[in-house]
């Protein structure tokens, strides 16, 4: 109850046995008060805290209250997980009742911490404020709506290394109106996909998310308006989308592809996309509290080329994008071919655009896998993030890591490397993000690694 005078946590230590749950609380410090079955101890630095054990489950709070408030739900997270050796388990809703604090004060609360912590050493612009208490709101909102949030840790031969969030929504919330309105991702195979460092990303149906997304674009000022109004009207008008970015000469190629809706004319989609790209340019400058210049754009059938200027104005930002653009301009182009929206970004658009088609899964073996085992979720992605990392860093000419990426790329299988990283998100009864690193891509690092010390020899 919101009057309870229990405060502070508590936490649940299952051990083998009751002998070693007995000998870790005696390690805690020397016996002081006893309230029946819960005993105080005292460390040598003089931190006081309660203990408690049941069977083999050792209970340790800060206040003799709170463990017999809390302990009940700390026991009830304390099972045997279905997979993990480390699972965090937190009661959302339990948490809001112990604090006393309503949920508009909650949500209040978090957006003033995350307010601080952006200008804190920081030249934050208004607009970028305001993003980032529109996303605090919006993370609070969607943690309020859940009546489990729980993280687990595992390392095993079949997943390799993997960490997983799952929200468990509250029946009838906003959240359980999103996550289980299903449309898994559809990746389209005529995308070009080089190996298994492409970059993949794959979405089903984005209009359930749209209403949190258009909060948190409106909340920078009159471009964010506009930006949310734009994407949500190109939205409609596609389908699932995929994407795929590869390595060029100068910095990255992408080539993203949608289904248009029936009946959706070539000229309206086009000026859709047109709409949305010049929306976001302007939100990009409003985020940074600069005025946006003006882009070049060339319309010629079906197809429209856009050319804009790098113009960040933090020095790190700016390096980044020209890394990424592979120059001072940004080059992109959108296309509508076969009843699908185009949209490129990349040195020499034309070309990039003429390899649609050309698509094909077969040289990519564990992105064949990757897409076998994640058939039916909503979003999925595929990165080789050494790689990436690497080859952005050795583009850049000043950001901090560059000569090391330099003298990495030079070892032995490192530039050959393929070791992507998997995202995905699952909807349903509950909603499940995960990132993976596969046993493959472990085992290709292992590789390079053993390579790279036997060449150096044993030390003396």
């Amino acid at each position: 109850p919101r009057d309870a005078k229990a405060k502070g946590f508590c936490a649940a230590l299952t051990f083998r046995d009751n002998t070693q749950a007995r000998r870790t609380m005696d390690e805690m410090g020397s016996p002081g008060q006893q309230r029946g079955a819960l005993v105080e101890r005292r460390a040598a630095d003089g931190d006081i805290i309660w203990t408690a054990i049941k069977g083999r489950t050792l209970f340790v709070s800060g206040s003799p209250e709170a463990l017999l408030f809390a302990g009940g739900l700390a026991e009830m997270a304390q099972v045997r997980p279905q997979r993990g050796q480390v699972v965090l388990t937190v009661m959302p809703q339990a948490l809001a009742t112990a604090s006393g604090k309503s949920r508009k004060d909650i949500v209040a609360q978090m957006k003033g911490l995350m307010a601080v912590g952006v200008q804190d050493g920081t030249s934050a612009s208004p607009a970028s404020m305001h993003m980032a208490e529109a996303v605090t709101e919006a993370l609070a909102e969607m943690a309020l709506d859940s009546s489990v949030i729980r993280l687990v840790v595992a390392v095993d031969s079949h997943a390799g290394a993997l960490i997983e969030g799952e929200l468990v929504p509250v029946a009838g919330s906003e959240l359980a109106k999103r996550t289980t309105h299903r449309l898994p991702y559809d990746f389209e195979q005529r995308l070009p996909v080089k190996n298994d460092s492409t970059a993949v990303f794959a979405a089903g149906d984005w209009q359930p998310w749209m209403a949190m997304a258009t909060k948190m674009f409106e909340a920078t000022g009159p471009a964010g308006r506009a930006t949310a109004k734009d994407i949500t009207a190109m939205v409609a008008l596609t389908g699932p989308w995929s994407c795929v970015v590869d390595a060029a000469e100068a910095g990255f190629a992408s080539l993203c592809s949608s289904t248009l809706k029936p009946e959706t004319k070539s000229k309206v989609a086009l000026d859709a996309a047109l709409a949305a790209i010049k929306s976001q340019h302007a939100w990009e400058a409003e985020l940074e509290g600069r005025k946006p210049s003006a882009l070049k754009v060339k319309r010629s059938g079906d197809q429209i080329e856009i050319e804009r200027k790098v113009e960040n104005k933090e020095p790190m930002a700016r390096s980044l994008a020209r890394a990424l653009f592979g120059g001072d301009v940004a080059h992109s182009m959108i296309a509508v071919k076969d009843g699908r929206l185009l949209m490129v970004s990349g040195t020499e658009p034309r070309k990039i655009l003429a390899r649609y088609g050309s698509g094909g899964v077969a040289g990519a073996h564990l992105l064949m896998a990757t897409l076998a085992e994640t058939k039916g979720d909503e979003m999925l992605a595929s990165i080789d993030v050494v790689s990436f990392v690497r080859r952005i860093l050795v583009q850049s000419k000043d950001l901090p890591g560059r000569d090391a990426a330099v003298m990495a790329s030079a070892m032995p299988g490192v530039a050959e490397m393929s070791a992507p990283f998997v995202f995905t998100i699952r909807g349903g009864s509950s909603l499940v993000g995960q990132m993976q690193v596969p046993l493959t891509s472990l085992d290709a690092v292992a590789k390079v690694v053993r390579g790279v010390l036997g060449a150096v020899g044993p030390t003396p």
